[in-house]
């Protein structure tokens, strides 16, 4: 039998290490946080764009039709979510500085 992997010796153990140590304050925190809400919007609103282009080859009746509109109607509202975190981030950091 394979010996498992020692979850601290895992290179994601050590990416978060390096994460938490790159972080000098609080500003800083808000910063990156930002930084990923910003990434993930980006990618939300390429998934969205690629569902809706699909969406439009299917026919009405096929079941992943309402599948995938319903997928575009959940990643909206996820991305509307970002965005609503994203300017409470903004204001916290205006108001920090």
């Amino acid at each position: 039998m394979k010996d498992l992997p020692n979850k601290s010796e895992s290179p994601r153990k050590a990416f978060e290490r390096a994460y938490v140590q790159d972080i000098q304050s609080a500003q800083n925190l808000l910063q990156k946080e930002l930084t990923l809400i910003q990434t993930e919007q980006t990618l939300l609103e390429q998934r969205i764009h690629i569902m809706k282009s699909f969406v439009n080859d299917l026919p009405t009746y096929d079941p992943q039709y309402s599948m995938i509109l319903t997928t575009i109607k959940m990643d909206q509202i996820e991305f509307d979510e970002l965005s609503s975190r994203k300017e409470a981030l903004l204001q916290k950091l205006e108001n920090k500085t």
